[in-house]
């Protein structure tokens, strides 16, 4: 299991053997983006709008790369 914070959000996922489900939590008030950058290059990386306090998942068939706090919304 991964678990990390990057600017408003913090994150966790635990590659799975076909997909990986990145699970996330947007701390701040407002709106902010979360990307996720997927290591299979065939996926394009996948920029999410997150209302302040809200929580979400994205499910690829690949493990991400990257993710990070891409700015407010």
């Amino acid at each position: 299991m991964t678990r990390d914070t990057d600017g408003c959000f913090v994150y966790s996922y635990d590659p799975g053997w076909a997909t990986t489900t990145v699970y996330f939590h947007n701390r701040c008030d407002k709106a902010h983006y979360i990307k996720i950058v997927w290591k299979w290059s065939g996926l394009k990386a996948s920029r999410i709008r997150v209302d302040g306090d809200g929580k979400g998942h994205e499910e690829r068939r690949s493990k991400p790369a990257e993710v990070y706090d891409d700015g407010a919304a």
